[in-house]
């Protein structure tokens, strides 16, 4: 056992580790946030709660050994069992990690590089954490990716874990394999084992750490010890319910003191998998009981974290429908005994694809609230990134959950808040446009309530919902003796909120002993959470207001707000992005009567420099650190012409507040040019692109369960392992053998004045067993005639195998689809698609160009098989523009330095004989 000295010592060595390691964070942040932080509170809690668990589980371990009880276990299911301590009346207590596409549920997609908002977030320079059931493979591909080592298992566990390492790669894996891309993909990771959780909790938040990721609670009601149900509850106090679900306890004002004395440290902590568990068992009833309610263990009822519930996939992300997101059959439900809302939000925890710990190379599914947590907190950590570039600060937790709880999607059966959902689905998009948009059309302040009444007035627009959304970090509440559901509220400082104009609106609330009725609205007096949805106001002058009921604890209280539907006097220019046609984007921006002119650039990559107070900027300069200067004057629209077709543009305008050119925060947006028809030939594509969303191509499905084809190396069995030529192919597959149809269609084709084309590509299709997967190809001679068959596959194809087809009827509209029909083998996957002039003679540039790296820092390494002919060589940059070219003959290897070239897309085409032959290279 550690001494109280050797445990300082260590708790020190936490801190300035952390701190070193912080490099997201710059030391001026790090100072800043310090300063708001009880780091000396923090640190004294970190000494107590170490000399409280190491003597506690001391005596759990002795009981235990002298009863036959196990120490750890995995269950059939590998789930992964830890004890923790005993209770007063000698109970023991058990961890368990709570393990049952991820990134379009929540739209956190949208804010990539690429993605609809014209973002380039992805966690680099910023740092997450992971407390969780054992060690992470560190040395994993995904981990590795950027040429650096990007986690740190900062606590010196060494027993690897699948479970933390599915963790951590949901939370940050770098999408060496796309599918499994993690939510803040160059983010890094400080990882941590369960074992004496709040000491180390305690230490991070001293040091300044943002995020944390919880994906385990104790073992509560009934738990699966590896062969049977095991009922974990205190029959002294029930037979019928395990009383720690929905109670307030020791572990949850530890973690609210904890979240309290540390005021930017937001917890994220999944809800558990209880409800439904040992149904059938003799002796009690299932957790949740007939309707399911009430079944969140203890931990995850604290105050001032973020609890995550699971739903299923939302293949697309959120449409607006509510009935479209599907809760999982697993995930806890509130409410918490003294009625407040459990969990907070949801995120997908339903059949993630992740990393796991066999090697490093190896992945794995799993469902479960441990993947809808790190998927919300790594998402959470993207919204960080983008405040502080906008706003130069980081949030407050209470400000981070109050913006996830006002902009969630709705869930469930009825409007608002529920026990089921919390407050809906997480919507990273969402959330990220109102960042983007604060002071221009949404409000995000933090205060301060000192006692007296709080309030003031804001414009709602009247064409949209008007929010009003408060949180705070409470002051931890005081536990009552343990006992089933008591109703005593653990809500110390008692915030009200009221928005009026002629009507006085007041926040949502729930009825704990009606837990499935809808939310009404009133006074809530149990939640540290209030929400005011107006669903169509008058536009004109609402007063909000924040009162308290009796005296306020610790004599103020602060608290985040969050206000959308509102106009803000004043505010700079909006920027609306529009694609008008395949090579044309038009640009417009609305502009307030006290704003004078606009400045308007655009970018090939999203980074954008500040422009210069005083500087009055022409069309054509350079802002430093990147971005091009397009327009400067008075207009309210620009036409950008002369583009590439289907490339993504990056446009970012400024408002100009006075005469002497003081510059606005500028509006950052994207568009992709438009899809042409095709009539150029030969045409080909290679799927290199870096977003689906960049593909002039739709899908379509025509049945079974809508499986997509999707864009990564390889297929997600492993088989291939790689593409047939670059880094990525079309691939689609699916687990079950039942018949899966989606086609992948390729843009239109204009075959006028033909008379012989020909498809050409190379696929593969590997049987798992007697599962066998089929290809058809395709075509219709118009947009109206139903597809025929040309020729199809039904066999297993074990590797990449090139196939050429005479294309039937053409015309000036045709259309040309791949249909996959999944059925439980390996996958199927295509690449490197050309449609040409027929001929006999094979394209003599497929698969004898190899380019690497790619992505690249600038160097560029071409080998070029055909070296006895003469090859032309042309790189081209996002705008079109050739920015090098070569003649080569008798060359074999070619280096070509881009080094000094900003960083994004460019196209390479080579050119030999009647061969042609393109590919993207990616300067990062």
């Amino acid at each position: 056992m550690r001494t109280i000295l050797q445990y300082l010592t260590v708790i020190f060595l936490l801190q300035v580790l952390f701190i070193s390691q912080m490099s997201g964070q710059t030391n001026q942040d790090i100072s800043d946030i310090i300063k708001k932080t009880n780091v000396d509170n923090l640190l004294n809690l970190s000494k107590t709660f170490s000399e409280r668990y190491l003597l506690n589980k001391a005596k759990a371990i002795r009981t235990a050994e002298e009863n036959g009880f196990l120490i750890s276990f995995f269950d059939s299911q590998g789930k992964f069992a830890e004890l923790q301590g005993i209770s007063e009346s000698g109970q023991l207590y058990y961890y368990f990690i709570d393990n049952e596409n991820a990134a379009a549920t929540l739209s956190t997609n949208e804010v990539y590089l690429y993605g609809s908002l014209g973002l380039n977030l992805d966690g680099t320079d910023m740092t997450i954490g992971e407390w969780d059931g054992g060690a992470v493979l560190t040395t994993h591909q995904e981990f590795n990716n950027t040429g650096n080592a990007r986690v740190t298992q900062n606590d010196g566990a060494v027993t690897t874990s699948s479970h933390s390492t599915h963790v951590a790669g949901t939370l940050i894996a770098g999408g060496v394999v796309r599918q499994a891309k993690g939510m803040s993909y160059n983010a890094e990771l400080l990882a941590h084992d369960w074992n004496n959780d709040e000491s180390e909790m305690a230490a991070a938040a001293a040091g300044g750490l943002l995020i944390s990721n919880h994906s385990y609670g104790f073992g509560t009601g009934w738990e699966w010890n590896g062969s049977s149900w095991v009922w974990y509850g205190d029959n002294g106090i029930s037979t019928e319910e395990d009383f720690r679900f929905g109670f307030y306890g020791n572990y949850s004002q530890d973690w609210d003191q904890i979240a309290h004395d540390a005021p930017y440290y937001l917890i994220c902590k999944s809800s558990g998998n209880d409800r439904g568990d040992g149904e059938g068992e003799p002796g009690h009833p299932a957790d949740g009981g007939v309707d399911g309610y009430d079944c969140i263990g203890w931990i995850g009822n604290a105050k001032n974290i973020l609890t995550v519930g699971a739903v299923r996939d939302l293949n697309g992300g959120y449409t607006g429908n509510p009935a479209d997101v599907e809760m999982t059959s697993f995930s806890s439900w509130g409410p918490c005994d003294d009625g407040r809302i459990k969990p907070d939000i949801c995120g997908n925890g339903y059949s993630l694809y992740s990393t796991y710990d066999g090697d490093n190379s190896d992945y794995e599914y799993s469902d479960g609230t441990s993947m809808s947590s790190p998927n919300v907190a790594g998402s959470l950590l993207l919204l960080q990134e983008h405040f502080n570039e906008t706003h130069s600060f980081f949030m407050k937790s209470a400000t981070l959950k109050a913006l996830a709880v006002h902009t969630a999607d709705e869930c469930g059966p009825d409007p608002g808040p529920d026990y089921m959902f919390g407050w809906g689905l997480m919507n990273t998009e969402t959330a990220a446009n109102v960042i983007t948009y604060r002071n221009i059309s949404s409000i995000i302040n933090e205060e301060t309530y000192y006692g007296s009444e709080f309030s003031f007035e804001v414009t709602a627009t009247g064409t949209e919902p008007l929010i009003v959304t408060i949180v705070w970090t409470d002051i931890p509440g005081t536990p009552v003796a343990n006992q089933l559901d008591p109703i005593t509220p653990m809500l110390v400082n008692d915030l009200d909120l009221t928005v009026s104009n002629a009507t006085t609106f007041y926040p949502y609330m729930l009825d704990r002993d009606n837990p499935s009725n809808a939310a009404v609205t009133g006074d809530n007096d149990v939640d540290n959470v209030e929400k005011i949805f107006i669903e169509t106001p008058d536009p004109g002058i609402y007063t909000i207001t924040i009162n308290h009921e009796g005296t306020i604890s610790g004599g103020d209280q602060n608290f985040s707000i969050i206000v959308t539907g509102v106009e803000i006097p004043g505010a700079p220019a909006n920027l609306t992005v529009t694609p008008s046609s395949s090579d044309q984007i038009d640009i417009s921006w609305n502009r307030n009567d006290d704003l004078d002119n606009v400045l308007l650039a655009w970018s090939p990559d999203g980074i954008f420099g500040v422009p210069e107070d005083g500087v009055i900027y022409t069309p054509g300069q350079v802002l430093t650190n990147g971005g091009t200067i397009l327009y400067y004057g008075d207009l309210e629209n620009y036409q950008h012409g002369s583009l590439i077709q289907n490339e993504t543009y990056f446009y970012k305008v400024w408002s100009n507040k006075n005469s002497e050119t003081e510059y606005s925060a500028g509006i950052s947006k994207s568009a992709a040019t438009l899809c042409g028809i095709i009539s150029g030939f030969p045409w080909s594509e290679d799927f290199e692109k870096v977003n689906a969303n960049d593909y002039c191509m739709d899908i379509e499905y025509i049945s079974g369960d809508n499986i997509d084809w999707e864009f990564r190396t390889g297929s997600s069995s492993g088989t291939p392992s790689e593409a047939h030529s670059g880094i990525f192919n079309a691939t689609i597959m699916d687990s079950d053998a039942d018949d899966d149809e989606t086609l992948l269609i390729l843009p239109q084709l204009d075959f006028s004045g033909t008379s012989d084309m020909s498809l050409s590509f190379w696929h593969t299709q590997d049987a798992l067993f007697s599962f066998q997967d089929d290809l058809t190809i395709m075509y219709k001679s118009s947009p109206t005639d139903e597809w025929t068959e040309i020729v199809s596959y039904t066999n297993a194809i074990e590797e990449w195998t090139k196939e050429n087809i005479n294309l039937p009827n053409l015309s000036d509209q045709y259309f040309i689809a791949f249909k996959g029909n999944v059925k439980g083998g390996k996958g199927i996957c295509i690449d490197d698609i050309t449609v040409d002039v027929s001929s006999e003679t094979e394209n003599i540039i497929d698969n004898r160009v190899l380019i690497s790296p790619n992505p690249t820092k600038g160097i560029v390494n071409i080998h070029l098989n055909n070296k006895e002919k003469q090859t032309y060589i042309n790189i081209y940059d996002i705008t079109g523009r050739i920015i090098y070219s070569t003649v080569e003959k008798n060359s074999e290897n070619l280096i070509i330095d881009l080094s000094g070239k900003p960083k994004g897309i460019y196209v390479i085409k080579f050119s030999v004989g009647n061969d042609f032959y393109s590919s993207k290279i990616i300067v990062h």
